[in-house]
């Protein structure tokens, strides 16, 4: 059998076990997996192609917005953790008997996706 790694690559990104979200300059939403459908309780296509912030009004706005802006100007990644802001988005926690929190605690990374040495988009995983 011989899949294309293209569908590959689809498949595991709608089937990993923590949110991954991208997002161009102006913070519009360019993909959303599974996991952030499962949560957020907002399909695909109803986020795609807008803000993050139409649908999440409640997130820090300043403080995403530089996180996203340093990665575009420098290239690099940049990380929050659960210990610094303890959730992004108010999922509910998957552990809700043991977990002890309101919220699900997320660990962030922001990676760029770059084209032609040209940051083009960041990508945004979490969970913890």
């Amino acid at each position: 059998m011989n899949v294309p790694v293209d569908s590959l690559s689809d498949l595991v990104v709608e089937r990993v076990g923590f949110g991954i979200f991208v997002l161009d300059r102006e913070m519009n939403v360019l993909m959303w997996n599974r996991f952030m459908q499962d949560h957020s309780g907002l399909s695909q296509e109803q986020v795609v192609g807008k803000s993050l912030f139409t649908h999440f009004p409640e997130l820090p706005r300043v403080w995403l917005s530089r996180k996203i802006e340093s990665v575009f100007q420098l290239g690099s990644f940049a990380f929050s953790s659960w210990e610094q802001r303890p959730y992004l988005f108010k999922f509910d926690h998957d552990r809700p008997i043991t977990g002890g929190v309101d919220f699900m605690q997320q660990d962030l990374t922001f990676m760029p996706l770059m084209r032609d040495r040209e940051v083009v988009a960041v990508a945004n995983g979490k969970k913890r």
